[in-house]
């Protein structure tokens, strides 16, 4: 089985402005849209579009809560979330500019307060999971969230013997990198911001994850937008070039990426097929209104043979 988790989950409300949209004027949007957000809840719904189960769990408060696991359970997928006490999941605000499908300028806000009673309680709903299973931890962590408590989750996850798979950066990441993760996914900045250096190639995106590997990851995968993505482990470095696709959204192409990888390879325990499907899974996102669904990713897929 699949395990989700997302420790900060939120409300995405995003808004269309044109370009003459003005800071601290009435502004009018062209067009808006509210959706479940949060990564680790991306790649759940993205995993469904695959046809693969997952469990969603996460911390989640309020009637933005609410909303989270009614439209999970409308898109029929499992989910499994605690509870907290200390305030409502956060609503977050993305402006996509008119004209520049590529920029989009984003406004998240902090979350709950999560006490160690919270992550005790996560914790117990993970005490199911089994040695092969996957966990995948991916998104921001809750400001609330001390990195001693975070490590503690960790090492019970690491003790049950699954697949640990994130999508963090930063001192989250290098808390993770002493359990020996299966899989590190992050961007060019966010691998520049976790190790404290600069980024400007593909040759910077390869020594980035070298550096990784040898702090503990098994895998790295490094996504790179336009260009594609690098995969590199300790007996391989694999280079994908990203698909030619009309761009109408940036949001969730890399939780696309991230389940089209893990989805592959389940399937077929190759990393070049893997990386590949998870080009294309996220090619689908970006030429989609919003996530990947079944007919984009056939649809991608075919550009992608």
């Amino acid at each position: 089985m699949i395990y989700t988790v997302t420790l900060n989950p939120a409300i995405d409300v995003v808004f269309e402005l044109s370009d003459s949209w003005r800071i601290g004027k009435i502004n009018r949007a062209n067009n808006e849209a509210a959706s479940v957000g949060g990564k680790g809840i991306n790649v759940s719904r993205v995993l469904k579009a695959l046809k693969r189960d997952s469990i969603a769990l996460g911390l989640i408060g309020g009637y933005a809560g609410d909303a989270i696991e009614k439209d999970l359970k409308l898109e029929n997928i499992k989910s499994d979330f605690v509870r907290v006490k200390g305030g409502a999941t956060r609503v977050n605000v993305k402006i996509l500019h008119q004209g520049n499908t590529n920029e989009e300028t984003q406004i998240n806000a902090p979350g709950p307060i999560i006490s160690h009673e919270d992550i005790m309680n996560l914790a117990k709903k993970l005490a199911k999971i089994k040695k092969d299973d996957i966990v995948i931890i991916s998104g921001g962590m809750p400001k609330t969230l001390s990195l001693n408590l975070f490590d503690n989750f960790l090492k019970f996850i690491s003790s049950r013997k699954a697949y640990i798979v994130v999508d963090l950066f930063g001192a989250p990441l290098l808390k993770v990198l002493k359990y020996k993760p299966f899989l590190v996914n992050l961007n060019e900045e966010e691998l520049a911001d976790t190790l404290f250096t600069q980024i400007k190639n593909e040759d910077d995106c390869v020594r980035g994850a070298k550096r990784l590997l040898k702090m503990g990851a098994r895998n790295v995968v490094v996504m790179r937008g336009a260009n594609g993505a690098v995969l590199v482990n300790d007996d391989l470095t694999m280079k994908a070039k990203a698909l030619k696709v009309e761009v109408k959204n940036t949001i969730g192409a890399g939780d696309s990426l991230l389940a089209g990888l893990v989805d592959e390879y389940i399937r077929t325990r190759s990393f070049d097929l893997a990386i590949k499907k998870g080009i294309a899974v996220a090619a689908a996102t970006v030429c989609s209104e919003g996530l990947a669904d079944e007919k984009s990713i056939a649809e991608a897929m075919k550009l992608m043979k």
